[in-house]
């Protein structure tokens, strides 16, 4: 992505019924600002919740003292109405406090399918796990279905952490590499935080060149440091994670390690931070 495509794209992120991720909606915010992109939110009215309203055995969960009462559809409507007000409001605020420019719109499905269906080129569509329905293994099967037709994913566990460390960008010196150094230095910049290249080469001297590269495009931003691993194996790359412990985490969805489905999600779960994941640029 030039410069000049900066602000095009979108930052999606998209909810179901249940509570607002306050999380995903924060780190979808911080992207958007990085990425002088709009904000857009989505609110999925779930529709397996829909089916269980229509249920003549279905109640709702007493609570405060009050007594369950039959579920119906109009009952499910209006709790979606509430919901969904609940994410336009945080979505709001979240984009006044940036400045950004911001939409929001409802639809009726499942969010993670919703979004995919409203997503185009140079969008960032913003994803988390959940512990029932939606693991980080889905959330890559996700990024690799959407045919090239966004710019990237942005994935994270439930347990990610709220620290401070660098911007990661994982740089194996091809030209996916050098975008990902693109995604680091913007995010860097707009979080105030150093960026740290973990750098994937089979020897020394291509670890060299690849060092050098990545100093010239960060030259604007602070460096944190520079650590060369010398295999494209996942276990390395782990435990390079869990060191650094880092804020953000920028690499190619379709480089190594992360090509193998079981590895990239062993190492978002490693990183315990949001992990952006880009797409190379094709036509579509």
């Amino acid at each position: 992505m030039s410069s000049e495509e900066v602000g095009k794209g979108r930052i999606l992120v998209g909810i179901g019924g249940s509570d607002i991720p306050e999380q995903m909606m924060r780190v979808a915010g911080k992207l958007a600002a990085a990425m002088n992109a709009e904000l857009c939110g989505l609110f999925v009215e779930e529709e397996y919740l829909f089916d269980l309203s229509r249920l003549p055995f279905a109640k709702t969960v007493g609570t405060g003292g009050n007594a369950p009462q039959a579920l119906t559809e109009q009952l499910m409507d209006e709790a979606m109405r509430r919901q969904a007000n609940l994410f336009r409001r945080a979505l709001a605020e979240i984009a006044q406090k940036s400045n950004l420019r911001w939409t929001f719109d409802r639809a009726r499905g499942r969010a993670q399918s919703a979004l995919m269906a409203i997503a185009r080129k140079q969008d960032i569509v913003v994803l988390q796990a959940t512990s029932t329905e939606f693991t980080v293994k889905d959330m890559i099967l996700a990024g690799r279905q959407v045919a090239g037709a966004v710019s990237g994913i942005v994935v994270f566990g439930q347990r990610a952490r709220r620290i401070s460390g660098p911007v990661v960008a994982i740089d194996d010196g091809d030209e996916m590499g050098l975008r990902t150094l693109h995604f680091a230095k913007q995010i860097a910049k707009s979080m105030d935080a150093p960026v740290h290249v973990l750098i994937i080469a089979a020897s020394e001297e291509e670890a060299a060149r690849i060092e050098g590269r990545a100093a010239a495009e960060l030259e604007e931003v602070k460096l944190a440091g520079f650590r060369r691993l010398l295999s494209s194996g996942a276990d390395e790359l782990e435990a390079a994670l869990q060191d650094l412990r880092p804020c953000f985490v920028v690499a190619d969805l379709e480089g190594e390690p992360f090509s193998d489905n079981e590895a990239a999600s062993a190492i978002i779960r490693a990183a315990g931070a949001p992990v952006l994941l880009i797409r190379p640029e094709r036509s579509i």
